[in-house]
């Protein structure tokens, strides 16, 4: 029987809608059940495609690179082969071409990352052989974010091939005179050829050879001396020379390969004055074998930001250094296409002796982002550099000099300094998504005291975070990230320390006014979703959780609170869905994974519970290498070693954790619920006797946990809920 909407592909990959279909196969849209990542599920349905298929999934599994599609897995299914790859949102390069020009220079950013791709494969000895712009994808609409599809019809050296001598395949206008052949050892150098027929179609609008008809085309292709570009229209005279030599019907005169194209080409944007960050938008060539993939600097996709080091003469300048890290880290964390490691992950190596290259691969990073900062009167000195993991070669280095007041601006640049070193051209949107509200500079530094002490989650850290935000808001009342982590602070103290009406009410009015100041800064809707959730209005919070997605799509707290107050108002599906995605956006967070324990247990799909558990307890252990003093991995940790069978283990953590944080309001609900997962009543209503019985907690949430379930019955836990709103 052929597969379908809704079955489940090796264990793992969920089929959803068919998003497309043809005569060889359909398409499905799926969703990666491990991840909560959204996949494409390609099958094949015709025979006669089975050794294409088969090319397919043997190239794009030996291949890994930004520009290239992303190989997940394959199988056969129903008698169907299928190949399982990243979902891309977008449109391809045919379909943009066919609606607008596109510039000198963005025909120079996609020849430069179609180059870096085909640098890749070719180093392993494959050749597309079908480039063209139908099979170059522009994920999210982006022509920064181009993806190379289709290897049906690539070669790899030495493999037999799909056609026989005289056989031609490909595509006629964007095909090298040798593959017009149907000539049989066809080589890296066609592909070359092929990008120069495409980067000719991007800067005039028309291929660079047209005739009625397919054998008159490949005459054509075959016989007739390609235009040059300048003839068509004004380009540089380095970039007119690269590209009809690209097309020379000589391979011999043309670049070698996918890496000489993409040195020649990144050399033409520099020359050219556009400085584009050709080098840094997809490849900067280093030395090395003429044939090495090392030989090519690839794009960075990920980085961590480390605190920066204090130089001020009085070393009194901690909250600034940290501060200024975490606004890029919120700065950098909306882009498409890069992850940025948590601040919780990242700052726990503060102290580390270790080198950024050792850092960077203990976060499982591209890059990293250290400097240091000084302070000296209304003076301000920031150092920042970009360290590339790989070699521990820097990447970008930079001082910025200026007044303590120019510190939104000095954040700005470097901002877009390190994005562009990341990911190359940005577009003008997204320089203006990297700027942060400012304020004056007495201002800020009361805001990032607060932002740091609200991170420490405790009674007395509570209480100073929201002096310190208040004291913002009374230098600059119009400064929205102060309400937005005023609310939160709040917030904390509803849930945890048994906040009532009147910090519910003020709760509103901060939320309230961070909105109205900042409507398209996601925190604001974070905070005013919070609010409502903490109100039970969860179609509210709903609205504005997913509005804060939509404006930052990395956003973890968008996700993962949004997934709370799912589990609190009984929609368990959306809640796993949730917090599968807060998962993914932020890979080295627990808490999630740990989290889809509750909804999945009441779903009775404990199998995925299990697995979900394993991956946050592997995801708790790498935390706990990072700080073991974490309490909150501590204690949701016993829980899943628990839960594992591992008692011993389990309470020797929880032992830890309570004395870690013997106070902490989250620390004692969560031994609580440990006990009673234990068998032990008593001592789990002592703690929860900690917190409930103080009228701390939400009620929702709490009818439904199941790990409450041993207790519900006992008259202690019946007093200590009623006392709760």
């Amino acid at each position: 029987m052929p597969v379908r909407e809704g079955d489940i592909l090796d264990g793992r990959f969920e089929l959803g809608r068919v998003a497309a279909s043809g005569g060889m196969g359909v398409v499905f849209r799926g969703l990666d059940r491990q991840t909560g990542a959204l996949v494409a599920v390609k099958t094949l349905r015709d025979t006669e495609g089975a050794e294409r298929f088969r090319r397919e999934v043997q190239v794009l599994s030996r291949l890994r690179h930004p520009g290239i599609v992303a190989y997940l897995g394959h199988g056969l299914a129903g008698g169907e082969m299928y190949l399982v790859m990243e979902w891309l949102e977008g449109e391809d390069l045919a379909n943009r071409l066919a609606g607008a020009d596109v510039s000198v220079e963005e025909a120079l950013s996609v020849g430069v990352q179609i180059a870096s791709a085909l640098a890749a494969a070719h180093a392993q000895g494959i050749v597309h052989r079908d480039i063209k712009p139908s099979n170059v994808f522009l994920a999210d609409f982006r022509l920064d974010r181009l993806k190379l599809l289709d290897y049906g019809i690539a070669r790899h050296g030495g493999a037999a091939t799909l056609t026989e001598l005289g056989t031609v395949l490909g595509t006629p206008a964007f095909m090298s005179p040798e593959q017009a052949r149907g000539d049989r050892d066809i080589d890296a150098r066609a592909d070359v050829y092929a990008l120069g027929a495409l980067l000719f179609r991007c800067l005039t609008g028309r291929a660079p050879f047209e005739a009625e008809g397919r054998e008159a085309l490949l005459s054509a292709v075959l016989h007739r001396p390609a235009p040059r570009v300048s003839d068509l229209t004004p380009v540089p005279r380095t970039l007119d020379e690269l590209v009809a030599r690209m097309l020379d019907k000589d391979p011999r005169r043309r670049p070698a390969d996918g890496r000489a194209a993409l040195a020649e080409l990144s050399a033409v944007g520099s020359g050219a004055g556009h400085a584009l960050a050709v080098s840094a938008l997809a490849s900067t060539l280093i030395q090395g074998p003429p044939q090495s993939i090392t030989a090519i600097r690839p794009v960075l996709s990920s980085v961590a930001v480390l605190p920066f080091l204090d130089m001020s003469a009085g070393r009194d300048q901690d909250y600034l250094c940290e501060g200024i890290a975490e606004e890029l880290i919120n700065t950098l964390t909306p882009l498409p296409g890069l992850r940025v490691a948590a601040r919780s992950s990242s700052f726990a190596l503060r102290s580390s002796e270790s080198d950024a290259r050792s850092i960077g691969r203990l976060l499982g990073v591209d890059a990293v982002l250290e400097g240091g900062v000084r302070k000296s009167g209304d003076r301000l000195r920031i150092t920042v550099q970009l360290v590339d993991v790989a070699d521990a070669s820097p990447r970008w280095s930079h001082r910025f000099d200026g007044t303590a007041e120019q510190v939104f601006e000095i954040q700005d640049q470097i901002a877009e300094s390190v994005a562009t070193a990341l990911r190359g051209m940005l577009s003008n949107e997204e320089r203006d998504a990297l700027r942060r509200p400012g304020t004056r500079m007495e201002a800020y530094e009361h805001f990032l005291r607060g932002r740091q002490l609200l991170h420490q989650r405790t009674l007395v850290s509570s209480g100073a975070a929201e002096r310190a935000f208040q004291q913002a808001i009374e230098i600059d009342p119009d400064y929205a990230p102060a309400y937005a982590g005023l609310t939160q602070v709040y917030a904390f103290s509803v849930e945890w320390m048994g906040g009532g009406q009147d910090v519910q009410a003020a709760a509103d009015r901060a939320s309230r006014r961070a909105l109205e100041l900042a409507p398209n800064l996601a925190e604001s809707h974070v905070a005013r979703g919070t609010l409502l959730a903490m109100q039970s209005d969860y179609p509210g919070a709903e609205r504005e959780y997913e509005e804060a997605a939509r404006l930052n799509p990395s956003s973890f707290d968008a996700y993962y609170l949004h997934g709370r107050a799912c589990f609190e108002s009984g929609k368990l599906e959306r809640c796993v869905a949730l917090f599968l995605k807060a998962a993914e956006v932020r890979p080295e967070d627990y808490q999630a994974l740990l989290l889809t324990s509750m909804p999945l247990r009441r779903l009775g799909r404990l199998e995925e519970e299990a697995r979900f558990r394993r991956e946050g307890l592997r995801r708790v252990e790498r935390q706990l290498e990072l700080q073991p003093q974490d309490s909150r991995a501590l204690v949701l940790g016993a829980a899943a070693l628990l839960a594992e069978g591992q008692r011993e283990r389990a309470f020797e953590w929880m032992a830890r954790a309570l004395e870690v944080a013997p106070n902490e309001a989250s620390v004692q609900v969560n031994a609580g619920c440990f006990y009673a997962q234990a068998g032990m009543p008593e001592q789990a209503l002592d703690c929860l006797e900690k917190s409930f019985g103080r009228g701390a907690g939400k009620r929702e949430w709490i009818e439904k946990d199941p790990d409450y379930d041993a207790l519900r019955d006992h008259p202690r836990f019946r007093a200590m809920l009623a006392k709760l709103r």
